[in-house]
C-alpha cells in the first residue's frame, strides 16, 4: 500500500496464519488489517528517514501480538515480514519464518533470518544444507509469532539503489522453491508476471519430509 499523504511512501506485508494453531487465520488477517491502520496514520515525515522508525514499528508489532494474544490466548498466531520504502532506504522486519529478498541484477539475496528451530540446527552444523531446511521433520516448528504475549522483531535496512525488486514470501513459497529455483523463475519472467509465476511454480512442486535429515 501506499501512504495516504505520499505516494512514494510504501509498505508491503506478508502475514502467514500458523499451521496447527487454532485462528492462525483470523490473526494473519488482524496482523494486516492492524498494519494498513498504523500505516496509514503515520506522519509522512517518516518518508524522509524510516530508519526511525524501527522502535515505533517494534511497539506496534508488540501491540498487535499482545492483541491477538489476549483474543485467542496463545491459540492463534501467524507470522510476519514486512518492509517500508522510504525516500533513500528501506526498512525490512520479520517475525517467524516468512521471508524477504532483495533482487539485485541476476542475483537473489535472502535479507530475512527465519525465527524457527530449523535456522537453529542450520546455524549449529546440524543441518549442512540451507536448502535442506525446508525438508527436515521439524521444519513446521517456528521460535516466535505474532500472537505471543510480546515479541522482538528483526530488523534490517538496506539502501534504495541496492535493489531492484523486493520480494516477501510466506513459507507456502520458500518450503516448495529453492532460492536457485526463485532466481531461475526472476530471470525468465518478466515483472508483470513474475508473482504469478512464482505462485504457479511452488503449486506444482511439493516439500515432503526427508526421514535422514
Amino acid at each position: 500500500m501506499t501512504h495516504p499523504e505520499n505516494p512514494d511512501f510504501k509498505m508491503m506485508v506478508v502475514s502467514d496464519g500458523m499451521g496447527g494453531h487454532n485462528s492462525g487465520e483470523e490473526a494473519s488477517h488482524i496482523t494486516i488489517d492492524e498494519m494498513k491502520n498504523w500505516f496509514s496514520k503515520l506522519s509522512p515525515e517518516y518518508y524522509k528517514n524510516v530508519g526511525n522508525l524501527q522502535n515505533v514499528l517494534d511497539n506496534e508489532l508488540n501491540e498487535i501480538s499482545k492483541k491477538i494474544f489476549d483474543k485467542f490466548g496463545g491459540n492463534g498466531g501467524a507470522t510476519f515480514v514486512g518492509v517500508i520504502v522510504g525516500e533513500d532506504k528501506t526498512l525490512l522486519s520479520n517475525v517467524g519464518d516468512s521471508r524477504g529478498y532483495m533482487l539485485k541484477g541476476r542475483e537473489l539475496i535472502p535479507i530475512t533470518r527465519d525465527e524457527a528451530l530449523v535456522q537453529n540446527l542450520f546455524e549449529s552444523g546440524e543441518i549442512k544444507e540451507r536448502d535442506d531446511m525446508r525438508f527436515h521433520k521439524s521444519s513446521n516448528i517456528i521460535t516466535q509469532f505474532i500472537g505471543a504475549e510480546s515479541v522482538n522483531p528483526q530488523f534490517y535496512m538496506a539502501n534504495n539503489k541496492d535493489y531492484d525488486m523486493l520480494f516477501l514470501f510466506s513459507d507456502g513459497v520458500t518450503d516448495c522453491l529453492s532460492d536457485n529455483n526463485l532466481l531461475a523463475i526472476t530471470k525468465t519472467t518478466s515483472r508483470k508476471y513474475l508473482a504469478s509465476r512464482i505462485l504457479d511454480n511452488a503449486l506444482r512442486n511439493e516439500s515432503k519430509v526427508r526421514d535422514e535429515i
